[in-house]
């Protein structure tokens, strides 16, 4: 099984070691600190409209996301589920997401 962590809101020492995983005494397979959205992969220019779009449809389905939006950042998306969670609320946030995700890059590409 692979472990991916993504540890925006936990990690560089948030929790009292560098990353929370570590208190647990697992390694992940790979650790992720946020994506940034960016306009194009090679100029890495901030995709501002887009992170703000993805925020704006994810609110009006009922989802709540951290997409940090701060100057030059391009819009950080942070992974942050509830620590209690069940199946069911899982999938629908991941299908509120895919169908925010799909709703944002098409008003964009118009």
């Amino acid at each position: 099984m692979l472990l991916i962590l993504d540890e925006a809101q936990t990690g560089l020492g948030r929790t009292g070691m560098m990353y929370a995983f570590e208190r647990d005494g697992i390694a992940p397979d790979i650790l992720t600190l946020g994506v940034e959205l960016v306009k194009d992969e090679k100029s890495k220019a901030p995709a501002d409209a887009l992170a703000g779009a993805i925020t704006s449809a994810c609110r009006e389905r009922g989802l709540h996301t951290n997409i940090v939006q701060l100057p030059g950042m391009g819009g950080i998306f942070r992974i942050a589920p509830p620590l209690t969670i069940t199946d069911d609320e899982l999938h629908a946030g991941v299908d509120i997401l895919e169908a925010s995700l799909k709703a944002a890059l098409d008003a964009t590409a118009r």
